[in-house]
């Protein structure tokens, strides 16, 4: 499963390049911050934007590395990488491959597993399950994320359980109604820590 998605900036990026003790050189200034980039996931192989983005910025890159030996000049780079990032953010906004939408993607990409048991001997299996929470006046916001362990005689039961929001299940090893409204990274955590212990309990 992909890593929850963190914000990032240009001087966090710088810093970390910072400590690499890298030449004073344009052209592997760039590269390492591409490579950045595509760690904090602000670039995308699939997408034929980005492969324009990086090669025109490459070769931008060059000439400047050309124009400051040729010229003897001082070395200088910070405002040109803060010059492509903001280029870069205004291309992921026009793409709709910003922050908010890729939040949003793994929220669903999280959602789509709810159910998925997994057996572990016995007639038992384990449980990752994702439902609506408990409602009150006008539209809820609460989700119920939760991981169990389910007895397969009573498969049955325990899915109309659910309807009532009752888990009837042998064990709970997690648990936790969440109110969604305005809090989506908090709610992916939540997601992401319960498939983790999914995956993770034999």
């Amino acid at each position: 499963m992909s890593k929850l998605i963190e914000t990032t900036t240009a001087q966090k990026i710088f810093k970390s390049m910072i400590d690499l003790n890298l030449d004073k050189d344009e052209v592997i200034y760039f590269e390492e911050f591409i490579n950045l980039l595509y760690e904090a996931g602000l670039l995308n192989p699939d997408f034929q934007e980005h492969q324009e983005f990086i090669e025109n910025n490459r070769n931008y890159f060059i000439e400047l590395k050309r124009i400051r030996t040729e010229g003897n000049k001082t070395f200088v780079i910070r405002n040109y990488l803060n010059d492509m990032f903001a280029e870069l953010r205004r291309l992921n906004k026009d793409l709709g491959y910003t922050y908010k939408e890729k939040v949003e993607e793994l929220i669903k990409e999280f959602e789509s597993f709810s159910e998925t048991a997994k057996p572990l001997g016995d007639g038992k299996s384990l449980v990752y399950l994702v439902m609506l929470g408990t409602q009150s006046k006008g539209k809820s916001h609460k989700k119920i994320v939760c991981v169990f362990i389910r007895d397969d005689e009573n498969k049955e039961m325990v899915n109309q359980s659910m309807n009532s929001k009752i888990i009837l299940a042998e064990k709970v090893i997690f648990f936790e109604e969440v109110n969604t409204f305005r809090r989506p990274k908090y709610y992916l955590s939540v997601l992401d820590k319960a498939f983790n212990i999914f995956n993770e309990t034999m």
